[in-house]
């Protein structure tokens, strides 16, 4: 994959872990409050916390990946505008924490798929303890 290629496609990436990270808010807020209310245990909590962690790290692994092929792209001359201006504003905020990027595509691409996996995992279980899934989704709270 080229830089160019790498700018694109994970510069739209890092909105799925924002996206991912709005989705495991409330799967861990009523996983807690079904954990505190004796409606399930640990098991069902706990891995909330993951889903948040994770979905932060879902963006920003894609978004170091991202800026890393923006400045790849703009030390060749070839960054696009929007990059080349999302690099400015990176520049005068954080140039030490830009300068060290790196670019992690793989990782950027496995982080979202195990969020998915484990919220996949977890809605059930937790609407299950709060008696709000009902056939195959009535998961055991746990």
């Amino acid at each position: 994959m080229n830089e160019r290629t790498t700018w694109t496609a994970f510069s739209s990436l890092r909105w799925v872990g924002i996206a991912l990270f709005v989705v495991a808010i409330p799967l861990f807020a009523l996983g807690l409050a079904a954990l505190l209310a004796g409606r399930a245990g640990i098991g069902t909590a706990l891995p909330g916390v993951a889903a948040l962690g994770l979905s932060l790290g879902a963006f920003g692994t894609a978004n170091d990946t991202a800026l890393a092929a923006a400045r790849n792209l703009a030390r060749a001359g070839q960054a696009p505008a929007v990059a080349a201006a999302e690099l400015d504003t990176e520049a005068r905020k954080r140039a030490a924490r830009l300068a060290t990027l790196h670019a992690s595509p793989k990782a950027a691409v496995i982080i979202p798929i195990l969020v998915v996996a484990l919220q996949a995992y977890l809605w059930p279980r937790v609407l299950g303890a709060w008696g709000l899934a009902g056939g195959w989704l009535g998961g055991q709270a746990g």
